[in-house]
């Protein structure tokens, strides 16, 4: 599970994506931004499924991200 910012220096976040997606398309990951209306968010949406968490967040947030995709992802026995 991968947490992707999508402000970052020299590359963003949404060219990493699509880099990873080619990689590992089934690699599960959460987009962290304050911008969650932006044009950028929107590039990185073209790169398929993804959750989004909006800063500022808390420790709590990232817990809750995990143990829903944990929830999606793994069968009970």
């Amino acid at each position: 599970m991968l947490f992707l910012d999508l402000k970052m220096p020299e590359m963003d976040g949404a060219e990493l994506l699509k880099q990873i997606r080619t990689i590992k398309p089934e690699m599960p990951v959460t987009v962290v931004t304050g911008y969650p209306e932006s044009d950028l968010m929107m590039k990185a949406l073209n790169y398929g499924p993804l959750g989004v968490m909006k800063k500022p967040f808390k420790s709590s947030d990232v817990l809750t991200s995990v143990r829903n995709y944990l929830r999606v992802s793994v069968p009970y026995k």
